[in-house]
């Protein structure tokens, strides 16, 4: 995965999900299915919505992003 994506100026977390999830040629419920978690939740992340803490390591882990809340 490229890291460029990782620190990106002006561009959101759900953005950036977004993103690497396109450069893996991904739909979203691949995502989901991989990360063990439902589409809603790639959803609402892509769209910078609250997501379930768990879920939501569960996705940026899949993708090999980094939180950048912690």
């Amino acid at each position: 995965m490229s890291t460029e994506i990782l620190f990106l100026q002006g561009v959101t977390l759900g953005q950036r999900v977004r993103i690497a999830r396109m450069l893996k040629r991904w739909r979203q419920s691949d995502l989901a299915e991989f990360a063990g978690v439902s589409q809603a939740n790639v959803s609402a992340l892509e769209r910078d919505c609250p997501v379930y803490p768990a879920a939501r390591q569960r996705l940026l882990d899949t993708l090999g992003l980094e939180d950048p809340h912690g």
